[in-house]
């Protein structure tokens, strides 16, 4: 959604927006100059009843869903928006009165049908630099200390996977044989990110790599 927020930004440049997401993703867009509200989207039946409400008292002009979940739809849709934008998927669209047909799976590319959809000219065709994290005070260690145990050369791998698309992870022995090209060929340390979920996966990369090192 990155991409797509830069592009409604400095298309829409006096407009407020605003981004409703899971807690988990809130950090993302803490920071992010493309947002200035962020709505926590929590799980349960009592915010899953009361979001729609707070979304609809808000009176919003535009009402974007980037996801085609039946619950974002119907909250799009439920929205009292003048515009109600969002993907195709029946019967759950229904409220919407622009819609666009999804293509594949790959978030960025439908996110870029959306915005042509809507006539609003491309900003930037990928990730960098859309990402801004401010420090904070509450680190467990500061990200000056931690940056310095890195270097000046790295690079960054974040193997987990949602579970809806554990069929399209890479294989942990194709991650390692990756690591090890990128730090012979380029001098690059690996960093593995992810969160807790991803940290038995992780390790095993981290095992998977020390073999392949130690084979060659």
């Amino acid at each position: 959604s990155l991409p797509f927020l830069k592009a409604l930004r400095e298309f829409c440049t006096r407009a407020e927006i605003h981004s409703v997401v899971r807690p988990h993703l809130g950090e993302l867009l803490r920071d992010s100059p493309y947002v200035d509200r962020i709505i926590q989207r929590k799980r349960g039946v009592v915010h899953g009843l009361r979001l729609p409400s707070e979304i609809r008292r808000s009176r919003y002009d535009l009402v974007i869903s980037l996801s085609d979940s039946p619950s974002c739809l119907i909250i799009a849709g439920l929205s009292g928006a003048k515009g109600r934008v969002g993907f195709r998927h029946f019967p759950w669209d229904a409220g919407l009165n622009v819609k666009e047909v999804p293509e594949g799976y790959h978030s960025w590319h439908n996110n870029l049908r959306l915005l042509k959809k809507l006539e609003i000219p491309v900003a930037q065709m990928d990730y960098v630099g859309l990402l801004t994290l401010c420090e904070r005070r509450d680190a467990e260690d500061s990200m000056e200390s931690w940056w310095s145990k890195i270097g000046n050369h790295y690079v960054v791998l974040a193997p987990g996977t949602s579970i809806r698309r554990g069929i399209k992870a890479w294989e942990k022995k194709k991650f390692g044989e990756l690591i090890v090209l990128l730090n012979m060929n380029f001098g690059l340390t690996p960093v593995l990110v992810g969160d807790d979920k991803d940290r038995e996966v992780n390790q095993r990369i981290i095992e998977e790599t020390k073999q392949r090192d130690r084979d060659r």
